[in-house]
C-alpha cells in the first residue's frame, strides 16, 4: 500500500488575493466512487474492476449516502441560526462519519477483506476526475487556483454564477459524479505557508462571497480557543481588508485600514486596556484530570478552577518559574482583576493578524508597522 497508492491529488497555486472565483465541489466524492464506479473487495481486481457483479461495498455504502445528501440538501432550506437546520447538520455530519470509516478502513493494515487494491482504487479514480476536471476547465478558459482533493477553485473574470454552474454541469457529465457550485467568492485570499512564503498553506484561506457574507477556513477565526478580542479583531480586519469594491484598492485601502486594525488591537493589549474576560481561552479536557501527567496552561488551569470538560482561562505570567502562576481559571476573574501577560496577548494578536496578511506583508514584525512588501500588485493579485 505505501508502495503503490499515490493518495489524492491536490492542485496547488501561488498565494495571493484572486477576484471572482466559484468552489466547485465533488459532493461526496470517495463514496460517490464506491457506488457509482462499484469498488469493492470482490470487484477490484490486478486487471480492473469488475462490473458483471454488484459489489457489497457499494450496497452498504449507498443507504448511508443517500441520507447524508438528504440532510446536506434540506439543511440549505433553512436559516443558518434555526433549530432545523441544526438538526439536519448534526444529522448530516454524523452520517458522514459512517462514510469516511468505509473509505478509511478499506486502506487500514487491520482490513479483514485483505484487498487494499480497494483503497489504491478509489484514490486513483479520485485522481482522475480530478484531472478530468481540471482540463475541462480549462478548456473553457477558466484559471484553476486551487484543487484541494475533492473541489477546484476556478475563476474567470467575465464569468457569473450560470457560467460556473454550467462548468459544474459539463465535469458531473465528463467525470460521472456530481458537482456542484458550493461557494461564490467576490474575493479569495489563499494563504502561504509560514515557514515558506512561495508555497500554499493546505486548507487555508478566506473571502467574501457574492452575498458579501465572510467565509473563513484554517485561521483563528475557526479555532475554538482563540480568545473572543482576538476573533473579533481578524474579523473585523477581514472586513476591512474586503470593504473596497476594487481589488486593486484592496492591497493599498483594505490593507492599510487592515493593518491599522491590527496596531490598535496590539496597543491596547500593551497599554493594559483590553477586558480580561475577552482574552479567555478555551481548551477542551479529553480525559481525566488525574490522567494527564503534563502542566500545559490549559490542564493547570483546570485543576486550580476544578473544571472537568472545558478548560477556560487567561494568561497571566507565561515566564512564571512556576506552572500554577502563569494562568487564571476564569473562576476566580472578578471585576477588579485587570492583570493578563500583555506581552504574550500582543504576541498571539501580532501572529493571528499575519496569518490573514502574510501574502501581502514582509514579516511578522511588519503587522506592528504600516509597510507592505515593496513589489508590483500584480504579484499579489491574481
Amino acid at each position: 500500500l505505501i508502495r503503490y497508492d499515490k493518495g489524492g491529488m491536490v492542485y496547488s497555486p501561488k498565494p495571493g488575493l484572486h477576484v471572482n472565483v466559484a468552489a466547485l465541489d465533488f459532493e461526496s466524492m470517495f463514496p460517490n466512487i464506491i457506488v457509482k464506479k462499484n469498488v469493492s473487495y470482490e470487484t477490484v481486481t490486478e486487471e480492473g474492476v469488475r462490473k458483471d457483479i454488484p459489489g457489497f461495498l457499494g450496497r452498504i455504502t449507498m443507504p448511508f449516502l443517500s441520507r447524508r445528501l438528504r440532510f446536506k440538501h434540506l439543511r440549505n432550506q433553512y436559516p443558518v441560526d434555526s433549530p432545523e437546520y441544526s438538526w439536519c447538520q448534526q444529522r448530516q455530519s454524523t452520517l458522514k462519519l459512517f462514510l469516511v470509516v468505509y473509505y478509511g478502513y478499506s486502506g487500514c493494515y487491520a482490513n479483514r477483506f485483505a484487498n487494499v487494491r480497494v483503497f489504491q482504487e478509489i484514490n486513483r479514480q479520485a485522481r482522475d476526475a480530478m484531472v478530468t476536471a481540471l482540463n475541462v476547465a480549462q478548456r473553457h478558459g477558466f484559471e484553476v487556483v486551487y484543487g484541494p482533493f475533492d473541489s477546484l477553485f476556478v475563476k474567470h473574470r467575465e464569468a457569473d454564477r450560470d457560467d460556473f454552474k454550467e462548468l459544474a454541469k459539463e465535469i458531473s457529465e465528463e467525470t460521472e459524479l456530481p458537482m456542484g457550485l458550493d461557494h461564490y467568492f467576490r474575493y479569495l485570499v489563499l494563504l502561504n505557508k509560514a515557514s515558506d512564503p512561495l508555497v500554499m498553506a493546505a486548507n487555508h484561506y478566506y473571502g467574501k462571497l457574492i452575498d458579501d457574507s465572510m467565509f473563513y477556513r484554517g485561521i483563528e477565526i475557526r479555532r475554538h480557543d482563540t480568545p473572543p478580542f482576538i476573533h473579533k479583531t481578524q474579523e473585523r480586519m477581514i472586513e476591512a481588508l474586503f470593504e473596497p469594491s476594487d481589488p486593486e484598492k484592496v492591497l493599498i485601502d483594505g490593507l492599510r485600514d487592515a493593518q491599522s486594525i491590527a496596531r490598535e488591537a496590539i496597543r491596547k493589549l500593551k497599554q493594559g486596556r483590553v477586558d480580561p474576560l475577552e482574552l479567555v481561552i478555551s481548551k477542551r479536557l479529553r480525559r481525566d484530570l488525574d490522567d494527564y501527567s503534563s502542566k500545559q496552561p490549559h490542564i493547570v488551569a483546570a485543576m486550580l478552577g476544578d473544571m472537568e470538560e472545558m478548560s477556560r482561562y487567561i494568561l497571566v505570567n507565561t515566564e512564571h518559574d512556576s506552572p500554577y502562576l502563569r494562568v487564571m481559571p476564569e473562576s476566580m476573574l472578578d471585576e477588579g482583576h485587570r492583570a493578563y501577560d500583555r506581552r504574550k496577548y500582543a504576541a498571539m494578536m501580532r501572529r493571528a493578524a499575519w496569518n490573514i496578511l502574510r501574502p501581502f506583508v514582509r514579516d511578522e514584525s511588519d503587522i506592528g508597522g504600516a509597510r507592505v512588501r515593496e513589489t508590483s500588485l500584480d504579484r499579489y493579485l491574481h
